[in-house]
């Protein structure tokens, strides 16, 4: 396939995706819209050069010059690739955009909450965890991470009408590990100290951890 036809078929799986989710959208450009307004949603597939895996970028525009950003990887070759990847997109971040957007919530897969950080109050789209493992043997994730997280957004620099934190651990089963943590798109500091600080689990295989939220301010007096 060329990279056209298969950014073409990425967009259609997600609208038939949405449609699954009762949200029937329109071509507007190359973005989907649920009506006539924003929201708008869209997706991108990159294919990696070994044409092994590939990365799915999701974006919704929100408002002007506002657009949350969320990628997950998928795993093996043309087809099959993309396919994992909106299977780790549905497990996942899907869910959140869904609820906080297009008041579509899962209450088996987003918890919804109100937070308080500094003096804003923000309603919180916490995500279930994304979990993979190789061969299904998955150790679990470490009591308390949730915690560790919301302790992190409260401890950091928001105050923006929107945010959306992504943090993502993964252990390669050879000892090396992964950390990423990313705060509306940009490396986020106090995210990756606590996925750090956590007691992941040593076995000798391929595990990953995956975990989204979004934040909506309740409190529209401040500029963004």
């Amino acid at each position: 396939m060329t990279e056209k036809t298969e950014h073409g078929y990425a967009m259609l799986l997600l609208g038939k995706l949405l449609e699954a989710h009762d949200i029937p959208v329109n071509p507007y450009g190359d973005w989907f819209l649920n009506g006539n307004a924003l929201p708008a949603i869209r997706c991108m597939w990159f294919r990696s050069e070994s044409n092994k895996s590939g990365q799915l970028d999701l974006q919704v525009a929100v408002k002007d010059g506002v657009i949350l950003n969320e990628s997950v990887a998928g795993i093996g070759q043309n087809e099959d690739a993309l396919q994992d990847a909106f299977y780790n997109l549905n497990a996942s971040s899907l869910h959140v955009f869904l609820a906080a957007f297009w008041n579509r919530i899962d209450l088996e897969q987003v918890t919804v909450e109100q937070i308080t950080i500094g003096d804003l109050v923000y309603t919180a789209y916490i995500g279930n965890f994304g979990l993979r493992a190789a061969n299904d043997n998955h150790p679990g994730v470490p009591d308390g991470t949730l915690a560790r997280i919301l302790d992190a957004v409260k401890n950091s620099d928001i105050g923006n009408e929107y945010h959306w934190a992504s943090c993502f651990f993964c252990d390669v089963g050879d000892g090396k590990r992964v950390h990423s943590a990313l705060l509306d798109n940009v490396i986020w500091r106090e995210g990756s100290a606590a996925i750090k600080s956590l007691p992941w689990s040593d076995i000798d295989d391929y595990y990953s951890v995956r975990h989204f939220m979004i934040l909506k301010r309740v409190d529209d007096n401040h500029a963004d």
